[in-house]
């Protein structure tokens, strides 16, 4: 019963109209699988900041020149009930170029068992699997082809904006390095 109810709680804040109180700045990291770009922005609701709900992005802070989204990711988290869930995440030009991107799990007959490209693990058929799918350590099980390639960043925004329900979300695009990798 409090998986259900927290799931339910967890629904309705992804499905809530969301919005950035500010526009943060893009960071530059060291990660072990080398510099990154990074922004991460607490997300409102309504008048209200909510504790832990935000949107983070990341990709390698070079990219090759013919590939400018290279590794570039959205993510969706939310703090609950004193634990992080993942309530979304858009891969909008994987890191392999090569080769299945993401395996659908067997039990999801409905879905192709490979997904490669741009794609996006939705919320909604995740959370059908329960709490523990939505574990910001692991994997989101459930992944789709995105409907439509981005090839601006404006698009990408867009794309986050109409799949996480933030209208008007903004940010500056990020200072990538176009080089070859």
């Amino acid at each position: 019963m409090a998986d259900a109810t927290c799931l339910a709680e967890l629904t309705a804040l992804f499905q809530a109209e969301k919005s950035a109180g500010s526009v943060p700045a893009w960071s530059d990291q060291e990660t072990p699988a080398g510099r990154r770009l990074y922004v991460a922005c607490p997300l409102w609701i309504g008048e209200q900041l909510i504790s832990g709900l935000r949107l983070e992005i990341h990709g390698p802070q070079a990219t090759p020149s013919d590939r400018p989204f290279f590794g570039l990711t959205a993510l969706l988290f939310a703090t609950h009930r004193g634990k992080t869930y993942h309530l979304g995440r858009i891969e909008f030009d994987p890191v392999s170029p090569v080769g299945p991107h993401h395996r659908n799990p067997m039990t999801a007959r409905s879905l192709p068992p490979t997904i490669t490209g741009p794609h996006i693990h939705p919320f909604e058929e995740n959370a059908a699997l329960g709490l523990g799918s939505l574990s910001p350590t692991g994997d989101l099980p459930i992944a789709r082809s995105l409907d439509k390639p981005c090839v601006t960043f404006a698009e990408i925004l867009t794309t986050i904006s109409e799949n996480f329900n933030i209208p008007g979300l903004w940010l500056e695009e990020p200072g990538w390095s176009r080089t070859l990798v």
